[in-house]
């Protein structure tokens, strides 16, 4: 299958998977307004798997501001 198809039946299919996810009860929940609700939500649940993705984020040209976005963390380079 082409990528550009893969994409399409991915587009086309994904609102019927959520409906159906959504009418069974198992749609993942992704804001909560505060800590406590989400306890509440997930009281008798025993595992939760967290998927996290990167997103990409504009790094300011002015050097006073890039050392204010600066993390620290070095790309390890061989």
């Amino acid at each position: 299958m082409s990528r550009s198809k893969a994409c399409e039946n991915f587009h086309k299919l994904l609102p019927v998977l959520h409906e159906t996810l959504s009418r069974i009860g198992v749609l993942p929940h992704r804001n909560f307004k505060n800590v406590k609700k989400m306890k509440e939500i997930f009281k008798n649940i025993e595992q939760i798997i967290i998927d996290a993705t990167e997103r990409p984020h504009h790094r300011p040209k002015n050097n006073e501001k890039q050392s204010s976005m600066y993390s620290g963390k070095k790309k390890n380079m061989p």
